[in-house]
């Protein structure tokens, strides 16, 4: 499943519970959890929309 998340949006992944979504990559969603702390989440992975926020259209990275 393909998600359009941005920073600040609240998912939450079957294996992790609820977290927040801190950086997005062109391989993952990078979210902190309470119970897990940080992990790295496949986009092509099943998760449950809580709360979206969209990206910003005009981002620049130099993680990638």
């Amino acid at each position: 499943m393909e998600y359009n998340l941005g920073i600040g949006s609240r998912i939450s992944p079957p294996s992790y519970g609820q977290g927040v979504v801190i950086n997005v990559k062109t391989s993952g969603l990078n979210v902190t959890f309470i119970e897990h702390g940080l992990k790295e989440i496949e986009l092509n992975t099943d998760i449950e929309v809580i709360e979206e926020v969209l990206p910003d259209e005009d981002t620049v990275s130099f993680y990638d």
